[in-house]
């Protein structure tokens, strides 16, 4: 079996090395700490076999020449120095990773509070002369479909306001809420909120 494992890597190994290590994609953070892996899978497989060479040199009390040991003194710190650059390498991409990890939370945080500062009865909510958060989005998009209707052949007849828009939408909402069970006067939990945002 590990004879398979090595020899798919090498054949891996070769052909990314054929492609110089390109791709003609953007390559995600994680594919490129593994490209930094694969690139030096063989000077990774030429120094463990210098390892193994030297333990063996040492299970069997044999001595290596001066000369020799010099030699291969220079070579093990140059892989180990290699080895070190490498990790370095790929700590910086799995800090980049983690910093990404950290944005995602953050931006679920804050939809979270987006949602939880709806028209929620036991939540504060921040005003902002006279209007919630919640109800001056809710105009704001109401204005921008009349944008976007009033620049095309559509149709003419009476259109509610914001404030009437407003006011229809969260009746809607409150209605969605008593449906499930909860009156937005006295109460509701977080189960009731996807059934009250399904209908706005």
């Amino acid at each position: 079996r590990d004879t398979v494992a090595i020899d798919v890597r090498a054949k891996l190994f070769a052909l990314l090395s054929a492609l110089d290590f390109q791709s003609s994609q953007p390559l995600s953070t994680q594919e490129q700490l593994l490209l930094t892996a694969t690139k030096s899978y063989a000077p990774f497989a030429e120094a463990e076999a210098w390892r193994d060479t030297v333990d063996e040199f040492e299970e069997e009390g044999l001595e290596v020449l001066p000369d020799d040991k010099a030699k291969l003194d220079a070579r093990l710190h140059a892989d180990e120095q290699a080895a070190k650059q490498i990790l370095a390498e790929q700590m910086v991409h799995a800090e980049t990773m983690a910093a990404g990890a950290e944005k995602e939370e953050a931006d679920e945080l804050k939809r979270i509070q987006v949602l939880r500062d709806g028209p929620m009865g036991q939540v504060k909510a921040t005003k902002r002369g006279g209007t919630s958060l919640f109800r001056a989005r809710i105009e704001a998009k109401a204005r921008i479909a009349g944008m976007v209707s009033a620049s095309k052949v559509a149709y003419r007849g009476p259109m509610p306001t914001p404030g009437e828009y407003a006011d229809a939408t969260l009746s809607a909402a409150h209605d969605a809420l008593r449906e499930t069970g909860a009156d937005p006067a006295t109460g509701f939990t977080l189960a009731h909120v996807p059934p009250a945002l399904s209908s706005l």
